[in-house]
């Protein structure tokens, strides 16, 4: 079997995707929703990006045996980009939802080969700034400043 298997790298990054997301459709199960949700409730959007990230792995994975290795391929992309995602779970809560997703955007781009640190921040901040407005004061959803830094008293 391990023959068969040509793209190391892609492979390892397709289970980690489908790790995160199984972990993101665990958390979505335990997700407690008041009865004013008839059908589709905040839990939805778990179940839906759970189940996507999970297939999006999948089909990374099987492509792994299928694909040759790229040349110059190697393990260290990859490995930066679930550091990354890994690293931002972690800072979620204390730091908030601006500076994980900057988190993730930073080290995806370092992972894709990206060496423009200024260009990758300011796009990254602003990415994450939009977002973040947009779900809190489009949506009326509550993302998380952090607690470590309250600094989000500023614009509530």
């Amino acid at each position: 079997m391990t023959d068969r298997i040509r793209n190391w790298p892609e492979l390892l990054l397709g289970l980690g995707i489908i790790f995160i997301g199984l972990v993101i459709v665990a958390e979505a199960a335990t997700f407690r929703v008041a009865p004013v949700y008839a059908r589709i409730g905040p839990a939805a959007f778990l179940w839906f990006s759970g189940g996507l990230l999970t297939l999006c792995g999948g089909f990374i994975a099987y492509r792994s045996f299928r694909n040759d290795r790229a040349e110059g391929g190697s393990f260290g992309g990859p490995a930066i980009i679930l550091l990354g995602l890994a690293v931002s779970v972690f800072l979620y809560e204390p730091l908030g939802f601006i500076i994980s997703s900057l988190v993730i955007f930073m080290t995806t781009a370092f992972g894709m080969g990206s060496r423009r640190w200024l260009r990758d921040v300011s796009w990254g901040t602003a990415l994450a700034v939009t977002v973040y407005f947009g779900f809190t004061k489009g949506l009326g959803l509550k993302l998380p400043w952090g607690t470590l830094l309250n600094w989000g008293t500023l614009f509530t």
